[in-house]
């Protein structure tokens, strides 16, 4: 991890390229993730180059959800899960993740996100909020009840990607959500109630904002509009 840290402070492009890009597929967690954490500072406006960036991730993506089926991962390992989800996340975003890569990427976080261990589901619930849809309803119902406001938040925000007839059923839930303050998870929450209603909104507010749409979102529905 130094000597990675060190290589970047040359600030060579090419030498860094050379001596950088292996690490993002080696066993090393320490290293992966330092080399995740500087290539996607340094490639981050090169599309090409972030392409690869996802292609490496999703790649320890699935060493990281083979090791979990054997042992418990280490802090190291749940350090460098959070950075490439964080990293698959950005990819789905702007356009860089094929049809079946996602899928792929669907399939180890639905694994990931039945697991007991908190820090594993929160460290995912982020790129599951980019690749969540009407089949997951099962999903939404476990995660809309967990003890992490981050978990709940993220469910919300997936939710907002499916049709009004899958949201309906947690509108409860997402009121619930919503009233715990102007803070991401009920800011995803009250952007999920919007979207039922067939708004076309940001969610991104004030808190001021947020209270009047708040109200207004919840007294519509209270009337059944």
């Amino acid at each position: 991890k130094r000597a990675i840290t060190a290589i970047a402070a040359l600030n060579d492009d090419r030498l860094t390229e050379k001596l950088l890009a292996p690490q993002l597929n080696t066993d090393d967690p320490r290293a992966a993730y330092a080399a995740f954490d500087i290539l996607e500072s340094v490639w981050t406006k090169d599309a090409e180059k972030f392409k690869r960036l996802n292609v490496a991730a999703l790649a320890q993506f699935k060493r990281l959800e083979e090791v979990r089926s054997k042992r418990k991962l280490s802090p190291q390992e749940e350090l460098l899960l959070l950075g490439i989800a964080t990293n698959l996340k950005l990819g789905i975003r702007e356009g860089y993740l094929g049809t079946q890569e996602k899928e792929d990427a669907l399939k180890i976080v639905c694994e990931f996100l039945v697991s007991e261990r908190l820090d594993e589901r929160e460290a995912v619930s982020g790129l599951f909020s980019s690749l969540a849809n009407d089949s997951h309803t099962n999903l939404f119902t476990k995660l809309l009840a967990d003890e992490s406001e981050r978990v709940r938040g993220d469910a919300a925000l997936g939710l907002s990607n499916c049709k009004p007839e899958t949201i309906k059923p947690y509108i409860p839930e997402l009121l619930k959500l919503a009233q715990i303050g102007s803070q991401f998870p009920a800011i995803f929450a009250l952007y999920a109630l919007r979207k039922y209603r067939g708004e076309k909104c940001g969610n991104f507010l004030s808190d001021a904002q947020f209270k009047v749409e708040l109200e207004r979102v919840r007294l519509a529905l209270k009337d059944g509009k």
